[in-house]
């Protein structure tokens, strides 16, 4: 057999006949010019499969289907002219794909193993593709070549290489998803690309799953409208009975894209072969090919094979299709791969566009990836202080009170302060009840009805779960401590003890709630500055190192302000006077007249004073029916100068002296939290928080972290800038792929 490019000549003498010769029919007229463009564009198209491209993009390929049996592996054989693995039962384990090339250079064949899935059956972030043992020479050497791949496939765990040599043993009984890849380089080759698929089983005699594996495998490749379908009948079972059937119409039912081809007519009695042959004539896509039997093979030759497949179509039943002209150019395997050559170079410029697309969106989707990944750095010492200066700036921006659009890290932080001011000055105050005895209930959940209505309470946000408050202390608990406390204090006076001890007791709360802003703070500024740190230094992946810098120096920073801030309250413990302040005598005015007013009230009787009844009888309206003015005046003075129900609070002078302690612990209270809590936000706010981007300090650490001074200086930056070696990998890949891509994208474009 010789052809060029992709024209074949078939020149066959029959085993009888040795002076008959066999016409060559296209199925399709092309010029030279047409073939050749479309030919080196098939070439484009199998050398970017070859650089990896087949996992961006959808590339047209002829799918070899069938029922197991169904002649599938003979066909394979038919058409490249290398012999495939042969046993009982299912003998293809996993998709075979066939790339063959015709070139003027010597025969030669490579085999690769494409892993798309790991041994668990997962896809692969990345199709793999990997040599499988050396360069053959010579076609009888490609079976075993074959036999050892599909074991070392079928042994994922394991390293492929070790099974391109030692002893063959049996391969397990299950199927995958990985591929063998057979490339096919010679001057009697034809170009064409296919896959054959493990033939469809109905029942593999074994409790797995090994059916519904073998058809989703076959669903993948068929399922694409990129892909030709090769259908496979042996004419020895009907045709309802073949599975492969069922799956080729569910995926192509109008059948624009199957190919179908009748095996095994041999197998037949000649008068079971006229439906087949109605089936064969009603349609321009069915061929009928006639394979050797594996004994038959021991003893023919490729080429003899080819003879004896044409002389059987010149005899009877087939004798008629092969002398119609329109019918002969659809027997035999030789006029089905000129056929499948044509029409899937056709389908390959059909899909062009949609490759082209296809290829466009996946470099879009390749840039976008560079872009996330880190460049090679030319100056390492330069390209550290740029990461560490930028870094600062990010740190001052987030900081930063200048400006009317509040950062998100001071704003957080300030709502934190300001719900520790409202705690502390409005809802940790001394609980105090007005009542002689211990009556009522301690409500602690109701702070309002604890202030006057000259000073309204803000509520607790929403976010403040309910917070331990002092309990409430009554009136004759606040007189029963000023009598305990009398020392030599003169009649009437009470000890300033009693005041000061109910203000420690609240101190003591202050301290947690001090406790919890402080943790609260460092908590936000600890997140924002983490996010700022991956943000900044994640792609050289030296995020964790600088963290742990920046962490230290906050937790530094932390540490003072809280002993600053027990210092505060050390002092506060000690009930410091206040000074001339006329805001807490208004404070205690307010919460005595608030005090007295819950107080118990007493009933009494008072007469009217004559200056009340002379301004009585001075407004009465009088009556048309009252004669004389003796009468009205005996009346009025009756009636006004009776005795008026009356009420009074009483309180005795020690009560009164409890009330004016309760009114001035509150006043103090209130002064002396407010200047507290409003004290310790100023120094959270501004020694821990403000100080950050005050000052060299951590931007020092930072450079004595990475090492940017010193005799080895450009090493230790170099290391820290420099991106992990994964990274530089995957970018090096990317870079590949891109280039790849680029490539086959302006040689297609000369094909639009």
């Amino acid at each position: 057999m010789s052809h060029t490019g992709s024209h074949l000549d078939l020149n066959f003498g029959s085993p009888q006949s040795t002076n008959s010769s066999f016409e060559s029919v296209r199925p399709e007229e092309h010029s030279a010019d047409v073939d050749f463009k479309r030919l080196e564009l098939k070439r484009i198209i199998d050398a970017a499969v070859a650089a990896g491209a087949s996992s961006h993009i959808s590339i047209p390929q002829v799918v070899v289907l069938g029922s197991q049996s169904s002649g599938k592996s003979s066909l394979f054989e038919g058409i490249s002219g290398v012999p495939l693995p042969r046993s009982s039962g299912t003998c293809t384990r996993c998709p075979l794909i066939c790339h063959m090339e015709n070139n003027n250079g010597p025969w030669r064949c490579r085999v690769s193993i494409m892993r798309e899935v790991d041994g668990n059956g997962d896809r692969l972030s990345e199709t793999q593709t990997i040599p499988f043992g050396t360069e053959i020479d010579s076609p009888n050497l490609v079976c075993e070549r074959i036999q050892r791949a599909q074991m070392a496939i079928l042994h994922p765990d394991q390293d492929p290489q070790q099974f391109t040599q030692g002893p063959l043993f049996s391969s397990p009984s299950g199927f995958s998803l990985n591929s063998i890849v057979i490339n096919i380089e010679g001057p009697d080759v034809i170009d064409l690309s296919f896959v054959d698929l493990p033939g469809i089983i109905a029942d593999d005699g074994a409790i797995n799953d090994n059916v519904e594996r073998v058809e989703k495998m076959a669903i993948k490749y068929i399922e694409q409208d990129c892909n030709l379908i090769l259908l496979v009948f042996h004419c020895i079972d009907d045709i309802q009975n073949q599975g492969a059937r069922r799956l080729a119409r569910r995926y192509d039912p109008e059948s624009k894209r199957t190919i179908t081809v009748l095996t095994k007519p041999d197998a037949i009695e000649p008068i079971q072969a006229e439906p087949w042959q109605e089936m064969f004539r009603a349609s321009e896509d069915w061929f009928c090919v006639r394979q050797p039997g594996a004994s038959q093979l021991r003893n023919l030759s490729w080429k003899e094979a080819r003879e004896q497949e044409m002389w059987f179509f010149q005899q009877y039943p087939w004798n008629n299709e092969y002398n119609d002209p329109l019918l002969r150019r659809r027997l035999g395997t030789e006029s089905l791969t000129r056929y499948l050559n044509q029409r899937l170079l056709d389908w390959i410029v059909d899909k062009l566009p949609a490759m082209q697309d296809d290829l466009r969106r996946h470099l879009r989707d390749i840039k976008d990836t560079l872009d996330r990944l880190p460049a090679r750095v030319e100056d390492p010492i330069k390209r550290a202080n740029e990461l560490v200066w930028e870094f600062n700036e990010l740190l001052r921006g987030a900081i930063r009170i200048d400006n009317f659009k509040i950062p998100h890290l001071v704003g957080t932080c300030r709502r934190s302060l300001e719900r520790f001011v409202n705690i502390i000055v409005y809802h940790l105050f001394p609980r105090f009840c007005p009542i002689p005895g211990a009556q009522g209930t301690n409500d602690s959940r109701a702070p309002f009805k604890e202030f006057p209505k000259e000073l309204p309470v803000p509520a607790l946000p929403p976010s403040v779960t309910m917070i331990a408050v002092p309990k409430t202390v009554y009136l004759d608990e606040i007189v029963q401590q000023c009598e305990m406390g009398r020392t030599l204090e003169m009649p009437g006076n009470y000890p300033y003890g009693v005041q000061k001890n109910s203000l420690e007791n609240c101190v003591e709360v202050w301290r947690e709630q001090a406790e919890l802003v402080l943790d609260d703070v460092f908590q936000s500024m600890s997140n924002h500055l983490r996010n700022l740190v991956l943000k900044q230094f994640e792609l050289s992946g030296r995020a964790e190192t600088i963290w742990s810098v920046v962490e230290a120096h906050i937790e530094i920073l932390r540490d003072t302000v809280r002993e600053a801030i027990k210092a505060s309250l050390e002092r506060e413990k000690k009930c410091s006077l206040v000074y001339i302040c006329p805001e807490y005598f208004h404070y205690r005015k307010i919460y005595g007249d608030h005090y007295r007013s819950k107080c118990p009230t007493i009933p009494s009787k008072r007469r009217a004073s004559t200056g009340e009844i002379i301004h009585k009888v001075a407004n009465v309206v009088h009556d048309p029916f009252i004669s004389t003015a003796g009468h009205i005046v005996a009346e009025v003075v009756d009636g006004l100068a009776a005795d008026e129900d009356t009420e009074t609070i009483g309180l005795t002078d020690e009560q009164e002296h409890g009330i004016r302690v309760m009114a001035e612990s509150r006043a103090f209270y209130h002064i002396a939290a407010r200047r507290y809590a409003e004290g310790t936000a100023q120094i959270v706010f501004h020694d821990l928080l403000l100080d950050l981007q005050r000052g060299p300090e951590l931007e020092q650490k930072l450079r004595e972290k990475i090492g940017m001074s010193g005799p080895d200086a450009e090493r230790r930056c170099r290391d820290f800038v420099e991106p992990p070696r994964a990274a530089i990998r995957t970018r090096d890949e990317f870079r590949r792929k891109q280039d790849v891509l680029k490539d086959v994208l302006h040689r297609l474009a000369h094909f639009s």
